[in-house]
């Protein structure tokens, strides 16, 4: 067994002299070399994907497999593999061309595909192992999405099956038809939504009135909505629901003008800052930061991207975490940015208990190959406050069944509450979840005691309190 002796020791030695003659000085100095050196073990375990490999994730429950899409540089192509049972399998792949987005629908894998020539759009990889295209796209999709059990893509296109386009269309009988039309004639749209029953995209079009990037459908156009993006070199690119409100995220910062940094939320009347946002530098709200993915999943927000800090200083280094009041940092140095500018992390995808990411070549310093995974429940770091939050007399709550084995119960719902935020000792989100009456499950948590944040449409804090799970 090794006695440890702290740096700081060894200093106070070797700079006292009635310590610490030379010779013991010469003798502490090896002593010092040869203990083991402890370094905290990384939550990431590497997945060691091919090289310049890196683009977009995506988790199929059914059948176990996540799939990654990427560019693989040398030789230019695009690339599908697979990854199940612990290993890599390569699917399909698209000489000289560049990837674009994933989605699964049904057992088929769809991928946007930017071709240097020839056909590019939206191609296919069936069961079978068959590829082909997914229809006829004059240039590149960037996004699909399932909309009322309805295909929707997204992209870089004027034509799709024989029709001029605004680059949004939509799946109908086994053809795309358009949705929707712009000013712009070759609009770069980036992502489609419904929500509060409007049709909401998002990406580089037309302008109106100085402002641009964001659109609703009326009638049969596309308009700009409530002023959108003013800035010129900004752009959004990303749509989610969270907690009842409209997330956008893209490269966009309140130093140009926009109401956040790299991510902002509509509630269908303004757009609003989410808990200052996703940052490069510590307090430097000024500079845009690149979003390039959102995902909601057990009622958390995860963005990846270019960024370091979340919030105001709150180390997130190219994975950070929004419960709808704050955010975390996940653990570990994903995006390097700083001596490797190409560590960022590019998606993100969900499978079991476990975490995958599409990122850049190295975590926490070491080698991953550009894919990474990690356990659910190592994932998240440090928050912006800790520890349980303290009831104050203005914000009570009232909890029955409190020691609580199955469900806790709030008395005298405060006005206006629209979720809520169940956190452990540590200060850890452990389930958020919009108000729907006045109970919320806990049978899932681990014995112990708990705070509870009611939040109201802003976000704002409205009442808490605390429970303990038997």
């Amino acid at each position: 067994m090794h006695n440890l002796v702290s740096f700081d020791v060894l200093l106070y030695r070797a700079t006292h002299p009635r310590a610490m003659n030379l010779r013991h000085l010469f003798l502490w100095i090896g002593l010092w070399a040869t203990l083991p050196q402890t370094h905290a073990q990384s939550v990431w375990e590497g997945m060691y994907l091919e090289e310049g490999f890196r683009q977009e994730v995506i988790a199929d429950t059914a059948t176990q497999r996540v799939y990654y899409f990427g560019l693989q540089p040398s030789p230019l192509q695009a690339e599908l593999w697979v990854w199940e049972s612990g290993g890599w399998g390569h699917l399909a792949s698209f000489p000289e061309a560049a990837a674009r987005g994933i989605y699964l629908h049904q057992d088929t894998v769809l991928m946007g595909v930017a071709a240097v020539e020839g056909n590019s759009g939206l191609s296919y990889y069936a069961p079978d192992g068959s590829t082909g295209d997914f229809g006829h796209f004059s240039d590149q999709v960037y996004r699909v999405r399932s909309i009322d059990d309805t295909l929707y893509a997204a992209g870089y296109f004027a034509e799709v099956d024989g029709q001029a386009a605004s680059g949004i269309a939509k799946r109908v009988d086994g053809h795309w038809v358009p949705v929707g039309t712009m000013p712009d004639p070759y609009p770069l749209m980036g992502d489609v939504i419904r929500y509060q029953g409007d049709l909401i995209s998002v990406g580089q079009g037309h302008s109106e009135n100085g402002g641009r990037c964001i659109y609703r459908l009326e009638g049969d156009e596309w308009h700009v909505l409530a002023g959108g993006i003013t800035d010129q070199l900004s752009s959004a690119s990303g749509l989610v629901e969270f907690q009842g409100d409209l997330y956008i995220s893209g490269y966009f910062s309140t130093g140009t003008g926009s109401a956040g940094c790299g991510v902002m939320r509509w509630d269908g009347t303004a757009y609003h800052d989410v808990g200052g946002g996703l940052l490069r530098a510590p307090f430097d709200h000024d500079g845009p930061t690149s979003i390039t993915s959102m995902e909601v999943h057990n009622g958390l927000l995860y963005c990846t991207g270019a960024f370091q800090y979340a919030g105001d200083d709150t180390p997130a280094s190219g994975l950070a975490i929004w419960d709808g009041a704050r955010w975390c940092g996940a653990n570990g140095l994903l995006a390097d940015l700083e001596d490797h500018p190409q560590n960022s992390v590019t998606d993100l995808a969900f499978l079991g208990d476990t975490l995958f990411v599409s990122c850049g070549p190295r975590i926490d310093g070491e080698e991953v190959g550009n894919a990474a995974r990690a356990p659910m429940s190592e994932v998240m770091g440090a928050c912006d406050d800790t520890g349980l939050l303290e009831p104050t007399p203005e914000l009570p709550l009232t909890l029955v069944s409190n020691p609580a084995e199955e469900l806790v119960t709030v008395l005298s719902m405060p006005p206006g509450a629209r979720a809520w935020v169940v956190r452990d000792a540590l200060g850890r989100t452990v389930f958020t979840g919009q108000v729907v009456g006045t109970s919320f499950p806990v049978v899932h948590l681990v014995p112990g005691a708990y705070s509870l944040s009611v939040l109201g449409q802003g976000g704002n804090t409205l009442a808490c309190g605390r429970f303990v799970r038997r």
